[in-house]
């Protein structure tokens, strides 16, 4: 018997509810999931595993039979394809048919091959073209700040970062972004926020989800944490930290867990005495 404006409440609050991308990961689950018609951003400086934590992701949604396309600005598609196979041959147990199952689902583009990119209106409509005859269910652009735009002028890579948007709402799938710092950002002095990005900062304003990834190298082994500095529709996800937990034989990272501020803050400010050499993942 409930009034129709008060249907209508109930119906958006169980879309803001639903999940349509299956994760394990907490700190994607704080507000239900990727999200459908939003463009989300992956912000840290180099070597944090950025790239590392996309492709977690994205093998979780190519095992949910979910199809991504991934633009490639920093890699060659045969490799970021190889690095996956094998994460799914060992998830598999040498189960080649299943990996090449799941591995159907990955279309990717690459800046050092095929078609080159110089405008985000050719990106646009590659892209735009994808998602009608591919039924593409989610789209990453890794990275968008070292790609051609990351040289475009502020003005361009704002409008670049709108029409991306604007895609993501038109075909109503989650657009993610990973992007850079500003050169010289310090992850041992500050909390990152997305503030910080490097080039425009539409990225951080239009983006409705913004995770900043920081890895401590100091100490006797790499650690690393996503906090959400930005979850609109979804409050209770803003300003919480979550540590990461990296396989190092599936070379993914496979788990997280909620810490508290001090806990993140104690990591940052860890020292052994002795300086761990920094190496990527």
């Amino acid at each position: 018997n409930a009034a129709p404006g008060e249907k209508k409440f109930i119906e958006i609050i169980k879309e803001l509810r639903r999940t349509d991308y299956p994760t394990k990961f907490n700190f994607l689950m704080a507000h239900n999931g990727m999200r459908k018609a939003e463009l989300s951003t992956i912000l840290s400086p180099n070597g944090s595993g950025k790239s590392t934590l996309i492709r977690s992701i994205i093998a979780e949604m190519l095992q949910a039979e979910k199809k991504v396309y991934v633009y490639l600005s920093e890699e060659v598609s045969e490799k970021y394809a190889l690095d996956l196979y094998q994460y799914f041959l060992v998830l598999f147990k040498s189960d080649y048919q299943a990996a090449d199952s799941v591995m159907k689902n990955l279309l990717t583009e690459s800046a050092f091959e095929g078609q080159k990119f110089t405008r985000i209106d050719a990106l646009i409509e590659s892209i735009r073209q994808g998602i009608q005859t591919e039924m593409i269910d989610a789209i990453f652009i890794d990275n968008f700040t070292a790609s051609f735009m990351g040289s475009a002028p502020i003005a361009q890579q704002g409008d670049a970062i709108m029409k991306l948007k604007g895609l993501a709402i038109e075909f109503d799938i989650p657009i993610v972004l990973v992007v850079h710092t500003v050169k010289n950002f310090d992850v041992y002095a500050s909390i990152m926020t997305a503030d910080n990005v490097r080039g425009n900062a539409t990225t951080a304003n239009v983006g409705s989800y913004n995770y900043c990834m920081s890895t401590f190298w100091r100490g006797d082994a790499p650690r690393s944490f996503v906090s959400v500095d930005k979850a609109r529709y979804h409050g209770k996800a803003q300003k919480k930290f979550y540590e990461l937990g990296f396989d190092k034989d599936l070379r993914i990272f496979t788990s997280d867990k909620e810490v508290t501020l001090k806990e993140f803050q104690d990591a940052q400010t860890a020292f052994t005495g002795k300086a761990i050499a920094r190496r990527g993942r």
